[in-house]
Order: C-alpha cells, then sequence, then structure tokens
C-alpha cells in the first residue's frame, strides 16, 4: 500500500501542479487572490506527496488497532509542526508555515515509521 501511495500521492503532485492555475481561476475571479494562490501553489500541491506515507501507516496502526502510538505520534508532531511553525514563519512568511506543515508530516512518517517497526514484533510473529 505504501508503495501505491507513493505512486499515486506523486501522480496528484504532478495533476495539481499542473492543474492548479485552472483550479485557481474557477475558484476566484480576483486578480490579486490569484497571483497569491499560485505563489503558493507548489507547497500545497506537494501535500499530496508528503502526506502519503503518514496516511497510510495511520491506516496500518487503526487496523492493527493501535491508537495509542497514533495519539501519542500526533501529539509529537505536533509539538514539532508548533516549534518549526514558530521558528519559520517570522523569517520566511507564509512560506514558512508551509515549510512547517511538511515538516509536520514527515516527522509523523518518521514517528509512524518506528513505532510500527517496534510493534511488529508482538503483532506479527
Amino acid at each position: 500500500t505504501l508503495l501505491w501511495g507513493l505512486g499515486i500521492g506523486f501522480a496528484l503532485f504532478l495533476f495539481w501542479l499542473a492543474a492548479g492555475p485552472l483550479l485557481i481561476d474557477f475558484m476566484t475571479t480576483n486578480a490579486d487572490i490569484r497571483a497569491e494562490a499560485r505563489l503558493f501553489m507548489f507547497a500545497a500541491a506537494l501535500t499530496a506527496f508528503t502526506g502519503v506515507i503518514p496516511f497510510v501507516l495511520d491506516g496500518v496502526m487503526q487496523g492493527a488497532t493501535l491508537g495509542t502510538i497514533i495519539r501519542n505520534g500526533m501529539v509529537a508532531a505536533a509539538a514539532i509542526f508548533l516549534v518549526a511553525a514558530l521558528i519559520l514563519e517570522p523569517i520566511f512568511g507564509v512560506s514558512g508555515l508551509w515549510a512547517a506543515i511538511h515538516i509536520f508530516f514527515i516527522a509523523r512518517a518518521v514517528i509512524f515509521w518506528v513505532a510500527v517497526n517496534r510493534a511488529k514484533q508482538r503483532l506479527f510473529y
């Protein structure tokens, strides 16, 4: 599922990059909003790819009844996001917030990956 997720996530990333300007134009006629949205289109499209691993692992852990790990991992990743946002937003503005959300997804992926690998022994063997 992870390989399929990564493939689909990358395809969606490419789709959002290609279709993004049309979708932005469909959502608003305001030229200023269109221009601002286009500035962050790459970062927004990238969430389709950076979010795949934690979302797949969410499903694995939910199916394996590892809700405690999901909760604890989310709390830790949220703390990492807050630190990243507090550091990056004053320096980079909205781009810093986008970077912080990608850091959040990557932190969740790492935390959940480590947790699932630790739990494998007791769950599947």
